[in-house]
């Protein structure tokens, strides 16, 4: 899975240089009122792959659960404590 997603992100990354050499064109972003210098098309390309690559590394977490072992040592102390004061006549 994981060479899987380092390939597609290799591709990514290879088509990106290979747009910057053949472009070298300089593009400026602009947001509202707000303009960026001019800045290659490339590096502006690498921006935003790395920028994804952040958002996701970080949102990940927060919509993934984390997964507990089955008896785990919390679980089985609960257990056992849960059941340590009563007598098995009072249960009947």
């Amino acid at each position: 899975m994981y060479g899987l997603l380092a390939l597609f992100f290799g591709l990514g990354l290879a088509i990106a240089a290979l747009l910057s050499v053949q472009n070298a064109t300089a593009v400026s972003l602009q947001l509202f009122l707000w303009r960026s210098v001019p800045l290659p098309v490339g590096l502006v390309l690498i921006f935003g792959i790395g920028m994804g690559v952040l958002m996701v590394a970080i949102a990940k977490p927060l919509w993934t659960q984390p997964q507990r072992a089955k008896g785990s040592r919390r679980s089985r102390s609960f257990n056992s404590a849960e059941f340590a004061d009563h007598e098995p006549e009072a249960w009947e």
